[in-house]
Protein backbone atom coordinates (compact mmCIF):
# COMPACT_ATOMS: atom_id res chain seq x y z
CA UNK A 1 0.00 0.00 0.00
CA UNK A 2 1.77 3.52 -1.10
CA UNK A 3 1.23 6.22 1.92
CA UNK A 4 1.11 10.46 1.76
CA UNK A 5 4.68 10.09 3.05
CA UNK A 6 6.06 8.01 0.46
CA UNK A 7 4.93 9.94 -2.01
CA UNK A 8 6.25 13.66 -0.55
CA UNK A 9 9.50 12.11 0.03
CA UNK A 10 9.27 11.28 -3.77
CA UNK A 11 8.44 14.69 -4.59
CA UNK A 12 10.53 16.36 -2.17
CA UNK A 13 13.66 14.29 -3.45
CA UNK A 14 15.10 17.37 -5.42
CA UNK A 15 17.22 19.18 -3.36
CA UNK A 16 15.66 22.56 -3.83
CA UNK A 17 12.24 21.11 -2.70
CA UNK A 18 13.94 19.22 0.63
CA UNK A 19 13.33 21.24 3.28
CA UNK A 20 9.53 22.61 2.25
CA UNK A 21 7.08 22.10 5.25
CA UNK A 22 5.70 18.43 4.85
CA UNK A 23 1.91 19.59 5.80
CA UNK A 24 2.01 21.85 3.10
CA UNK A 25 2.80 19.12 1.03
CA UNK A 26 0.73 16.84 1.57
CA UNK A 27 -2.23 18.98 1.76
CA UNK A 28 -1.52 19.31 -1.68
CA UNK A 29 -0.71 16.07 -2.56
CA UNK A 30 -4.29 14.80 -0.84
CA UNK A 31 -6.14 17.92 -3.13
CA UNK A 32 -4.88 16.20 -6.19
CA UNK A 33 -5.16 12.41 -5.19
CA UNK A 34 -8.71 11.82 -6.88
CA UNK A 35 -8.09 14.39 -9.80
CA UNK A 36 -5.59 11.69 -11.14
CA UNK A 37 -7.22 8.69 -9.84
CA UNK A 38 -4.42 7.16 -7.52
CA UNK A 39 -5.16 4.06 -6.26
CA UNK A 40 -3.19 4.04 -3.06
CA UNK A 41 -4.07 0.61 -2.26
CA UNK A 42 -1.40 -0.09 -4.79
CA UNK A 43 2.44 -0.50 -3.57
CA UNK A 44 3.87 2.63 -4.39
CA UNK A 45 6.62 0.88 -7.00
CA UNK A 46 3.49 -0.20 -9.15
CA UNK A 47 2.02 2.81 -8.63
CA UNK A 48 4.79 5.38 -9.62
CA UNK A 49 5.04 3.12 -12.91
CA UNK A 50 1.58 4.62 -13.81
CA UNK A 51 1.16 7.17 -16.35
CA UNK A 52 -0.94 8.98 -14.04
CA UNK A 53 1.40 9.32 -11.34
CA UNK A 54 3.98 10.94 -13.46
CA UNK A 55 1.38 13.25 -14.67
CA UNK A 56 0.39 13.75 -11.00
CA UNK A 57 4.29 14.18 -9.96
CA UNK A 58 4.59 16.94 -12.58
CA UNK A 59 1.62 18.95 -11.21
CA UNK A 60 2.63 18.70 -7.61
CA UNK A 61 6.18 20.29 -8.54
CA UNK A 62 4.45 23.12 -11.13
CA UNK A 63 2.22 23.62 -8.05
CA UNK A 64 5.75 23.54 -5.33
CA UNK A 65 7.89 26.05 -7.67
CA UNK A 66 5.23 28.28 -8.17
CA UNK A 67 4.19 28.69 -4.73
CA UNK A 68 7.66 28.15 -2.92
CA UNK A 69 10.27 28.46 -5.73
CA UNK A 70 9.71 31.16 -7.74
CA UNK A 71 9.58 34.28 -5.64
CA UNK A 72 12.46 33.10 -4.52
CA UNK A 73 14.96 33.74 -7.07
CA UNK A 74 14.92 37.31 -6.92
CA UNK A 75 18.47 38.09 -5.96
CA UNK A 76 19.47 38.62 -2.55
CA UNK A 77 20.46 40.33 -0.28
CA UNK A 78 18.46 43.39 -0.30
CA UNK A 79 20.35 46.70 0.02
CA UNK A 80 21.23 48.30 3.35
CA UNK A 81 20.22 51.31 2.40
CA UNK A 82 16.54 49.94 1.30
CA UNK A 83 16.23 49.01 4.84
CA UNK A 84 17.27 51.90 6.22
CA UNK A 85 14.62 54.06 4.17
CA UNK A 86 11.95 51.53 5.60
CA UNK A 87 13.03 51.92 9.14
CA UNK A 88 12.56 55.97 8.36
CA UNK A 89 9.04 55.14 7.24
CA UNK A 90 7.80 52.48 9.55
CA UNK A 91 8.56 55.38 12.83
CA UNK A 92 8.82 53.39 15.99
CA UNK A 93 7.81 49.81 16.70
CA UNK A 94 8.89 47.03 19.44
CA UNK A 95 7.94 44.21 17.82
CA UNK A 96 7.75 42.67 14.15
CA UNK A 97 5.80 39.28 12.96
CA UNK A 98 7.21 38.40 9.62
CA UNK A 99 5.40 36.02 7.38
CA UNK A 100 7.26 34.02 4.97
CA UNK A 101 10.58 35.71 6.60
CA UNK A 102 13.26 33.48 4.09
CA UNK A 103 16.46 34.62 5.81
CA UNK A 104 15.87 38.26 5.26
CA UNK A 105 15.69 38.80 9.16
CA UNK A 106 19.26 38.06 8.87
CA UNK A 107 19.80 41.31 6.88
CA UNK A 108 17.26 43.50 8.67
CA UNK A 109 17.63 42.82 12.66
CA UNK A 110 20.57 44.84 12.84
CA UNK A 111 19.15 47.85 11.25
CA UNK A 112 15.95 47.48 12.65
CA UNK A 113 17.74 46.93 16.61
CA UNK A 114 18.65 43.74 18.10
CA UNK A 115 16.58 45.43 21.48
CA UNK A 116 12.83 44.62 19.54
CA UNK A 117 10.95 41.17 19.83
CA UNK A 118 10.92 39.64 16.57
CA UNK A 119 8.19 36.73 15.72
CA UNK A 120 9.44 35.15 12.26
CA UNK A 121 8.62 32.03 9.86
CA UNK A 122 8.42 30.74 7.06
CA UNK A 123 7.53 27.42 5.13
CA UNK A 124 11.09 26.65 5.19
CA UNK A 125 12.99 24.83 7.98
CA UNK A 126 16.15 25.07 6.78
CA UNK A 127 15.56 29.62 6.83
CA UNK A 128 13.93 28.72 10.50
CA UNK A 129 16.74 26.75 11.66
CA UNK A 130 19.13 28.85 10.30
CA UNK A 131 17.46 32.13 12.06
CA UNK A 132 16.59 30.46 15.19
CA UNK A 133 20.35 30.55 15.83
CA UNK A 134 21.34 33.59 15.09
CA UNK A 135 18.72 34.74 17.56
CA UNK A 136 20.14 32.52 20.38
CA UNK A 137 23.70 33.65 19.45
CA UNK A 138 22.46 36.74 19.44
CA UNK A 139 20.22 36.85 22.44
CA UNK A 140 17.06 38.33 20.33
CA UNK A 141 13.91 38.27 21.92
CA UNK A 142 10.70 36.49 20.33
CA UNK A 143 10.55 33.10 18.87
CA UNK A 144 10.55 31.80 14.95
CA UNK A 145 8.12 28.90 13.91
CA UNK A 146 6.73 27.08 10.78
CA UNK A 147 4.12 28.39 9.29
CA UNK A 148 2.12 27.37 6.01
CA UNK A 149 0.51 31.08 5.43
CA UNK A 150 -2.02 28.61 2.94
CA UNK A 151 -3.36 26.04 5.07
CA UNK A 152 -3.01 27.54 8.64
CA UNK A 153 -4.29 31.01 8.03
CA UNK A 154 -7.00 30.68 11.36
CA UNK A 155 -4.37 30.06 13.30
CA UNK A 156 -3.41 32.62 16.48
CA UNK A 157 -0.50 34.15 15.26
CA UNK A 158 1.75 36.37 17.78
CA UNK A 159 0.70 40.17 18.14
CA UNK A 160 3.08 42.42 16.95
CA UNK A 161 3.27 46.36 16.11
CA UNK A 162 3.84 45.66 12.37
CA UNK A 163 3.69 42.75 10.05
CA UNK A 164 6.10 42.03 7.57
CA UNK A 165 4.91 40.30 4.17
CA UNK A 166 7.29 40.42 1.96
CA UNK A 167 6.98 39.20 -1.57
CA UNK A 168 4.20 36.32 -0.14
CA UNK A 169 1.15 37.04 -1.33
CA UNK A 170 1.46 36.36 -5.44
CA UNK A 171 2.67 32.32 -3.54
CA UNK A 172 -0.48 32.14 -1.95
CA UNK A 173 -3.00 34.08 -5.42
CA UNK A 174 -1.07 31.08 -7.45
CA UNK A 175 -2.53 28.63 -4.86
CA UNK A 176 -5.95 29.64 -4.89
CA UNK A 177 -7.66 33.31 -5.89
CA UNK A 178 -8.68 35.23 -2.45
CA UNK A 179 -6.04 33.30 -0.26
CA UNK A 180 -4.23 36.93 0.67
CA UNK A 181 -7.86 38.64 1.90
CA UNK A 182 -8.18 35.20 3.76
CA UNK A 183 -5.32 35.52 5.50
CA UNK A 184 -5.37 39.45 6.23
CA UNK A 185 -8.70 38.84 8.30
CA UNK A 186 -6.58 36.83 10.66
CA UNK A 187 -4.02 39.74 11.15
CA UNK A 188 -3.85 41.91 14.28
CA UNK A 189 -1.69 44.68 13.99
CA UNK A 190 -0.98 48.94 13.87
CA UNK A 191 0.77 48.64 10.60
CA UNK A 192 1.05 46.10 7.55
CA UNK A 193 4.32 45.96 5.25
CA UNK A 194 3.57 44.00 2.13
CA UNK A 195 6.00 44.14 -0.82
CA UNK A 196 5.91 42.95 -4.08
CA UNK A 197 8.98 42.11 -6.88
CA UNK A 198 8.52 45.11 -9.51
CA UNK A 199 9.12 41.86 -11.65
CA UNK A 200 6.75 39.97 -13.05
CA UNK A 201 8.95 36.04 -13.46
CA UNK A 202 6.72 34.69 -15.97
CA UNK A 203 7.69 37.21 -18.27
CA UNK A 204 10.51 38.67 -17.32
CA UNK A 205 8.57 42.23 -17.48
CA UNK A 206 8.53 45.14 -15.21
CA UNK A 207 5.46 46.16 -13.03
CA UNK A 208 4.50 49.68 -12.58
CA UNK A 209 4.01 51.16 -9.09
CA UNK A 210 0.42 51.27 -9.96
CA UNK A 211 0.18 47.65 -10.85
CA UNK A 212 -1.26 44.42 -8.48
CA UNK A 213 -4.63 45.75 -8.97
CA UNK A 214 -5.99 43.23 -7.65
CA UNK A 215 -4.57 43.75 -4.09
CA UNK A 216 -5.90 47.50 -4.52
CA UNK A 217 -9.00 46.34 -5.01
CA UNK A 218 -8.99 44.00 -1.89
CA UNK A 219 -7.37 46.62 0.07
CA UNK A 220 -10.00 49.52 -0.73
CA UNK A 221 -13.22 46.63 -0.56
CA UNK A 222 -12.23 46.27 3.43
CA UNK A 223 -11.33 49.52 3.98
CA UNK A 224 -7.99 49.92 4.48
CA UNK A 225 -5.82 53.05 4.56
CA UNK A 226 -2.46 52.73 2.35
CA UNK A 227 0.91 53.80 1.04
CA UNK A 228 2.65 52.38 -1.32
CA UNK A 229 5.74 53.50 -2.61
CA UNK A 230 9.30 51.63 -4.63
CA UNK A 231 12.05 51.10 -3.71
CA UNK A 232 15.12 49.13 -5.62
CA UNK A 233 13.46 46.32 -7.08
CA UNK A 234 10.29 46.23 -5.02
CA UNK A 235 7.01 47.83 -4.37
CA UNK A 236 6.10 48.42 -1.30
CA UNK A 237 2.27 48.80 0.75
CA UNK A 238 2.74 50.27 3.92
CA UNK A 239 -0.76 49.95 4.99
CA UNK A 240 -3.19 51.11 8.21
CA UNK A 241 -5.97 49.01 9.23
CA UNK A 242 -9.54 49.66 9.53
Amino acid sequence: MATIQEIADDIKSKKSLSDIDDSFLKARILENIEKYKLDLTEDFKKLKKKNRYGEFFKEIRKILRKVYGVYREIPEPRLESTYKELNKKLGKFNSVLDIGCGKSPLEYIEIFGKDKTYYLCDISKDSVEEINNYMKQNKIKGKTFIFNAYDNHKENLPKADIIFIFRVLESLEEIKKGSSERLFKNLNSKLILVSFSKIALSKNEEIKKKGRSWFRRMLSKNNYTFEDFDIENEIFFLIKPK
